[in-house]
């Protein structure tokens, strides 16, 4: 939309704001709820790349951005700040560094895995270069992450209540 650095930098503030003020909010929240936190989480943040597809796809004004980017950003902020301490809760002093090492492989394994395959799917599209071919690969590989938080917040019912 020919935004300068700053000018985009701006606009995903919104979503960084929301991710702090999520994070903020979530210990309070689990202690509450505990794992429907995360599973709630999950669905905002998928409700929000579908907010922000359907934004970038209407060619609205850039502020049409803005509710997509605010679930994202709430979504991100009340499902991974507050994993660790959820997974934990359910688990003895003798294996919390095994279970602890355990998490952190399983997210460094699925955050690459993610990645390659967010990726491949959208440059499959791009590939081309033309303006719908970015498109469809923008509207594909945020599918695909929409519908892969769907199965996290599935997941998630199976946590330590």
């Amino acid at each position: 939309r020919g935004l300068s650095a700053l000018q985009s930098g701006l606009v995903f503030s919104i979503l960084a704001f929301d991710y702090l003020a999520g994070s903020m909010r979530a210990p309070r929240l689990v202690a509450t709820f505990g794992r429907n936190v995360i599973v709630a989480g999950a669905l905002a943040l998928a409700a929000g790349h579908v907010a922000t597809v359907l934004a970038v796809t209407g060619g609205g004004h850039i502020a049409a951005l803005a509710p997509g980017l605010l679930l994202e950003g709430a979504g991100m902020g009340l499902c991974l700040a507050p994993i660790t301490g959820v997974v934990m809760a359910g688990v003895g002093p003798q294996h919390a560094g095994a279970v602890s090492g355990l998490l952190s492989t399983m997210q460094q394994i699925g955050n690459a895995a993610g990645v390659a395959l967010v990726g491949l799917v959208f440059f499959h599209y791009a590939g081309s270069g033309s303006p719908r071919g970015f498109a469809h690969g923008f509207e594909a590989s945020t599918a695909i992450l929409a519908g892969l938080l769907v199965a996290v917040a599935a997941s998630a019912r199976r946590l330590p209540s």
